[in-house]
């Protein structure tokens, strides 16, 4: 499928999926992904797909990086490989850890890429853009920040970055917010938003936002500004809405901050207020999704050096009810992070060179291997979960001094 025509042929890598964790395909490319390809200059650049077998057909080859798993693919598909005629070049929301992929990439640009990439592709140097001749790393490089709004087709970008920086999410320390404004909105989906400005008008179909603790007390430490009283308030916001149809909103949580103990796993402070927030009367179908994240120290967060907390709280907690009310009714989503997974992202991001268990990790029968066994090669082999100050970040000179 050609979708420019010129004389510099690039390829969109299409990988196959890494056992059930699934990679995005031709219908499914990531948004800044294709706005990167419609910038590119017709006159010299002729993109298509590509797949493994295809890859030394192409000049370029572009892969977008936004999980742990798509470092593991791409260590899977390409650190063995002997015979290579392209360069590749990487981006996306997750490329942080330059050092894990430097023996098998070429060039990387850290941040948004808008309006460079034609240069990036000529050789142009930027901060923000790594390539192979500094291979040991020695430079110091900068998230590069938005320059303007993308727009795709008819999907245009609202807003990037978080004026909050809560002390655990990467997003928002990478990226202030770029309008100015007291709300946070998620890049073209205007069904994401802070738990305090949730539109429950909106919850007829579904809407997405976090808690981002179980407690109180867990939110403050953690720099989320959000009282119990205030989820409440918000919550019976939801009886304002006509009631002949359920409203679905889909909570996201952090459990395993690395203060909390098993108890956390109770959420009775939680259950307090859901049911607080229930009337004594029922009039509505208010309908909460929890979807329950075990705590990860993500680079470039005040909290990046935090050791994993190794309580299982997926078994503790998955599959037991949460609140079942007149009005309410929260469960558990399926995904529930379990903490071996946790162990398995953390040492990727912690990782400086593809060793042998990143080499284990990228073969697919890796996550076949039972979580116990998995767990206790952690508690043996490794000390990347506890407290880590020499970190991959140490890169990004700016965003560590602001730490």
């Amino acid at each position: 499928m050609n979708l420019f025509s010129g004389n510099i042929k690039i390829g969109i890598y299409i990988a196959k999926d890494h056992l059930w964790f699934k990679t995005y395909k031709e219908d499914s490319l990531p948004f800044g992904l294709k706005a990167i390809l419609s910038e590119l200059d017709l006159s010299r650049y002729e993109a298509s797909f590509c797949n493994i077998d295809s890859v030394n057909n192409f000049d370029f080859v572009f892969y977008s990086v936004n999980s742990t798993i798509d470092y593991l693919v791409l260590i899977r598909d390409f650190y063995a490989m002997k015979s290579r005629k392209f360069k590749l070049v990487l981006g996306g929301a997750d490329l942080i850890n330059l050092h894990l992929l430097r023996e098998i990439t070429d060039i990387a640009v850290v941040g948004r890429a808008e309006g460079q990439i034609n240069q990036v592709l000529n050789g142009v140097p930027f901060s923000n853009v790594w390539t192979k001749e500094d291979y040991n790393l020695q430079k110091k490089y900068e998230v590069r920040q938005p320059q303007y709004l993308l727009k795709v087709g008819n999907k245009s970008e609202v807003n990037v970055g978080c004026l909050r920086r809560c002390r655990f999410c990467q997003y928002g320390n990478k990226f202030p917010q770029f309008i100015k404004g007291k709300k946070y909105n998620s890049g073209t989906d205007n069904l994401e938003s802070m738990f305090t400005d949730i539109d429950w008008s909106l919850a007829i179909s579904r809407i997405v936002s976090s808690i981002d603790g179980s407690t109180e007390g867990s939110r403050s430490k953690a720099g989320k500004p959000l009282s119990n009283e205030t989820i409440l308030n918000k919550i019976r916001e939801a009886y304002n809405v006509p009631n002949y149809k359920p409203l679905l909103a889909r909570i996201c949580n952090i459990i395993g901050y690395p203060w909390e103990d098993e108890s956390i796993a109770n959420l009775s402070e939680l259950k307090e207020v859901l049911k607080l927030a229930d009337n004594n009367k029922k009039t509505h179908k208010i309908w909460i999704d929890f979807q329950f994240l075990h705590f990860i120290p993500m680079l470039l967060t005040p909290m990046e050096s935090e050791a994993v907390n190794l309580i299982d709280y997926k078994s503790l907690m998955f599959g037991k009810p949460i609140y079942d009310g007149l009005n309410i009714k929260a469960i558990y989503r399926n995904s529930f992070t379990s903490r071996v997974n946790t162990l398995d992202k953390v040492y990727t991001y912690r990782s400086f060179e593809i060793d042998n268990h990143i080499l284990h990790m990228a073969e697919s029968r890796y996550f076949r291997i039972p979580e116990g066994k998995r767990y206790s090669w952690y508690l043996n082999h490794s000390d990347r979960h506890d407290i880590v100050t020499n970190l991959p970040s140490k890169i990004y000179e700016q965003h560590r001094d602001e730490l």
